[in-house]
């Protein structure tokens, strides 16, 4: 669920050959990129709101940063909930810039507030806040990792300090660089 281009899709086929995947994504260019990479997957425009698929039809979702880009973040999880089968497995990841272990958390203390909305989150969970959302939708959480997401938000820190010195909007360099792929996706999947 908001697979975008579907370079998790393509990765995870390649370790799992044997399961099938369906992709699902607002974006409808993604969705097009997607389906010109990969013809043995299915690939849908769909709002994580309302996921076009009926109750009880997979049995696992994976659902990568997504919710700190929904405003409706409570109905994104009750539709994950509701299209899982029963004893199905939710995969998710969420980044956690309200915990104070993350780097805003950190400037936070320090005075510098990385509230501004650079990449499109519209929330800033704690973690906490997480596995609240979890509970109330019916989810025991199995297990709990991190991963180099803190490399990630440096990265967007760095973003944050290059868009102010080029007097530039987040975004801006998207249509430039519109299915390339980048250096982080390389290293990490292989792509």
């Amino acid at each position: 669920l908001g697979c975008g281009g579907g370079q998790f899709i393509r990765a995870l086929k390649k370790q799992r050959p044997d399961l099938k995947f369906t992709g699902v994504d607002i974006g409808k260019e993604a969705i097009k990129y997607a389906k010109n990479l990969d013809k043995n997957s299915k690939y849908l425009v769909g709002d994580a709101e309302k996921i076009p698929f009926g109750k009880d039809w997979f049995e696992g979702v994976i659902c990568i940063e997504v919710l700190e880009h929904a405003v409706k973040y409570s109905r994104v999880i009750a539709e994950i909930r509701r299209v899982l089968k029963p004893h199905g497995v939710l995969y998710l990841s969420v980044s956690c810039e309200g915990s104070l272990w993350t780097l805003p958390g950190i400037l936070k203390l320090v005075g510098v507030d990385l509230s501004k909305n650079t990449v499109g989150h519209v929330n800033k969970f704690s973690y906490r806040e997480v596995l609240e959302l979890l509970a109330r939708n019916g989810f025991s959480v199995k297990r709990i990792f991190y991963f180099g997401h803190f490399f990630r938000q440096i990265e967007d820190f760095l973003y944050l300090i290059y868009l102010k010195i080029a007097d530039k909007k987040p975004g801006d360099l998207w249509g430039k660089h519109k299915g390339q792929k980048s250096i982080w996706s390389r290293f990490v999947f292989g792509l």
